[in-house]
């Protein structure tokens, strides 16, 4: 029988091979040995500048969007975000409500065991296909130099 618990270590895994094809990429795209602070800014800055983002929000955000982007639904519980994220529940359950009050996050089921699918709004999709393509104009300029 599949367990909730083995749902989430498995989209954690996945989530941690995807994590690392994109830094990767984007190691071979700026030809940088920084890889995750050039998957950070190239993704997360419009973000955090925009919402004044802290470390946990951006963690939560950043695995939200991984999932979104493969067309999933995050289901994980607060107690699991908070292990991944090194902080503790209350933290998470603070953060996740400004992603929430924010709009770019929403929770779309909650489950009696504590786990709990998490999604982009319609919002936060538009935010983070915004960010993108600035990302892309900057870039097609930089290459036109």
């Amino acid at each position: 029988e599949v367990t909730d618990s083995d749902i989430e270590a498995e989209q954690w895994k996945a989530y941690a091979k995807q994590i690392e094809r994109e830094m990767e990429e984007a190691a071979r795209a700026t030809k940088s040995s920084d890889s995750q602070q050039v998957l950070y800014s190239t993704i997360f800055h419009g973000f955090t500048i925009e919402f004044n983002l802290k470390g946990p929000s951006i963690i939560l955000l950043s695995l939200i969007v991984a999932f979104h982007r493969h067309g999933l639904t995050c289901w994980i519980s607060e107690k699991n975000f908070a292990k991944h994220t090194g902080s503790t529940i209350p933290t998470v359950r603070q953060h996740l409500k400004k992603l929430r009050e924010i709009g770019l996050i929403e929770l779309h089921s909650k489950h009696p065991s504590g786990t709990n699918k998490w999604r982009l709004t319609h919002y936060g999709e538009e935010k983070l296909h915004e960010y993108i393509r600035k990302i892309e104009q900057s870039k097609e300029k930089r290459d036109n130099l």
